[in-house]
Protein backbone atom coordinates (compact mmCIF):
# COMPACT_ATOMS: atom_id res chain seq x y z
CA UNK A 1 0.00 0.00 0.00
CA UNK A 2 1.20 3.50 -0.76
CA UNK A 3 2.25 6.07 2.16
CA UNK A 4 0.56 9.22 2.30
CA UNK A 5 4.07 10.81 1.57
CA UNK A 6 4.20 9.33 -2.00
CA UNK A 7 0.40 9.24 -2.96
CA UNK A 8 0.39 12.99 -2.30
CA UNK A 9 2.99 13.81 -4.86
CA UNK A 10 1.54 14.16 -8.94
CA UNK A 11 3.56 15.52 -11.75
CA UNK A 12 4.25 19.14 -11.57
CA UNK A 13 3.42 21.38 -14.26
CA UNK A 14 6.06 23.91 -15.66
CA UNK A 15 7.07 26.58 -13.65
CA UNK A 16 5.46 25.03 -10.62
CA UNK A 17 7.64 24.76 -7.47
CA UNK A 18 8.75 21.71 -5.95
CA UNK A 19 7.08 19.84 -2.54
CA UNK A 20 9.15 21.35 0.45
CA UNK A 21 11.22 18.43 1.14
CA UNK A 22 15.21 17.29 2.22
CA UNK A 23 15.03 13.76 -0.39
CA UNK A 24 12.83 12.36 -2.69
CA UNK A 25 13.33 8.79 -3.74
CA UNK A 26 14.27 7.88 -7.70
CA UNK A 27 9.52 6.57 -8.10
CA UNK A 28 8.96 9.94 -5.93
CA UNK A 29 11.14 11.67 -8.81
CA UNK A 30 9.76 9.72 -11.58
CA UNK A 31 6.20 10.52 -10.36
CA UNK A 32 7.24 14.30 -10.14
CA UNK A 33 8.55 14.56 -13.68
CA UNK A 34 6.27 12.18 -14.79
CA UNK A 35 9.11 9.74 -17.05
CA UNK A 36 10.42 6.78 -16.22
CA UNK A 37 12.67 5.27 -13.48
CA UNK A 38 14.53 3.75 -15.96
CA UNK A 39 15.29 7.16 -17.72
CA UNK A 40 16.07 8.83 -14.80
CA UNK A 41 18.76 5.94 -14.26
CA UNK A 42 20.10 6.98 -17.90
CA UNK A 43 20.30 10.73 -17.22
CA UNK A 44 22.53 10.10 -14.01
CA UNK A 45 24.80 8.11 -16.34
CA UNK A 46 24.59 10.74 -19.41
CA UNK A 47 24.82 13.98 -16.61
CA UNK A 48 27.27 14.13 -14.04
CA UNK A 49 25.23 17.25 -12.67
CA UNK A 50 22.87 14.89 -10.90
CA UNK A 51 24.47 12.47 -8.60
CA UNK A 52 21.72 10.69 -5.64
CA UNK A 53 23.25 9.49 -2.57
CA UNK A 54 22.60 6.34 -1.62
CA UNK A 55 20.81 4.97 1.10
CA UNK A 56 21.91 1.91 3.26
CA UNK A 57 19.39 -0.10 1.35
CA UNK A 58 20.83 1.18 -1.98
CA UNK A 59 17.99 3.70 -2.67
CA UNK A 60 18.57 6.82 -4.81
CA UNK A 61 17.87 9.64 -2.41
CA UNK A 62 17.66 12.67 -4.90
CA UNK A 63 17.39 16.36 -3.40
CA UNK A 64 15.00 18.89 -4.49
CA UNK A 65 18.73 20.59 -6.27
CA UNK A 66 19.01 17.01 -8.25
CA UNK A 67 15.19 16.92 -8.87
CA UNK A 68 15.36 20.90 -10.07
CA UNK A 69 18.36 19.68 -12.58
CA UNK A 70 16.68 17.05 -13.73
CA UNK A 71 13.69 19.24 -14.58
CA UNK A 72 16.07 21.47 -16.91
CA UNK A 73 17.39 18.28 -18.41
CA UNK A 74 13.61 17.05 -19.36
CA UNK A 75 13.12 20.73 -20.93
CA UNK A 76 16.48 20.78 -22.79
CA UNK A 77 15.88 17.73 -24.59
CA UNK A 78 12.06 17.50 -24.73
CA UNK A 79 10.82 21.47 -24.91
CA UNK A 80 13.96 23.00 -26.78
CA UNK A 81 14.79 19.73 -28.17
CA UNK A 82 18.69 19.23 -27.45
CA UNK A 83 20.08 16.58 -28.32
CA UNK A 84 22.10 15.13 -24.78
CA UNK A 85 25.72 16.37 -25.96
CA UNK A 86 23.83 19.69 -26.80
CA UNK A 87 22.51 19.82 -23.22
CA UNK A 88 25.46 18.41 -21.56
CA UNK A 89 27.33 21.37 -23.17
CA UNK A 90 24.76 23.84 -21.86
CA UNK A 91 24.15 22.63 -18.15
CA UNK A 92 28.62 22.41 -17.98
CA UNK A 93 28.42 26.01 -18.84
CA UNK A 94 30.13 26.13 -21.78
CA UNK A 95 29.88 29.29 -23.79
CA UNK A 96 27.23 29.07 -26.49
CA UNK A 97 28.14 31.37 -29.43
CA UNK A 98 26.08 34.40 -29.63
CA UNK A 99 27.18 36.64 -32.52
CA UNK A 100 27.40 40.00 -32.45
CA UNK A 101 24.41 42.04 -33.45
CA UNK A 102 26.72 44.42 -35.70
CA UNK A 103 28.77 41.34 -37.10
CA UNK A 104 25.18 39.87 -37.68
CA UNK A 105 24.16 43.05 -39.81
CA UNK A 106 27.16 43.04 -41.71
CA UNK A 107 27.05 39.35 -43.01
CA UNK A 108 23.38 40.24 -43.75
CA UNK A 109 24.56 42.93 -46.52
CA UNK A 110 27.51 40.90 -47.74
CA UNK A 111 24.28 37.97 -48.15
CA UNK A 112 21.67 40.36 -50.24
CA UNK A 113 24.61 41.52 -51.96
CA UNK A 114 26.25 37.97 -53.32
CA UNK A 115 22.16 37.33 -53.68
CA UNK A 116 21.49 40.52 -55.98
CA UNK A 117 25.04 39.21 -58.25
CA UNK A 118 23.59 35.77 -58.31
CA UNK A 119 20.46 37.56 -59.72
CA UNK A 120 22.50 39.51 -62.20
CA UNK A 121 24.45 36.53 -63.38
CA UNK A 122 21.05 34.56 -64.21
CA UNK A 123 19.94 37.44 -66.63
CA UNK A 124 22.89 37.71 -68.28
CA UNK A 125 22.77 33.21 -68.67
CA UNK A 126 18.88 34.20 -69.51
CA UNK A 127 19.60 36.86 -71.86
CA UNK A 128 22.38 34.75 -73.76
CA UNK A 129 20.30 31.51 -73.70
CA UNK A 130 17.78 34.03 -75.55
CA UNK A 131 20.19 35.31 -77.44
CA UNK A 132 21.44 32.12 -79.20
CA UNK A 133 17.40 30.52 -79.34
CA UNK A 134 16.59 33.20 -81.41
Amino acid sequence: MPSARRSALRKLSPGQPLPDRPSFKIGEVATLLGVATSLLRFWETEFKVVKPRKTKSKQRSYTPGDVTRLREIQHLLKVEGYTIAGARRRLSGAPTVSPDPAELARLRERLAAALAEVAALEKLVDADADAEGA
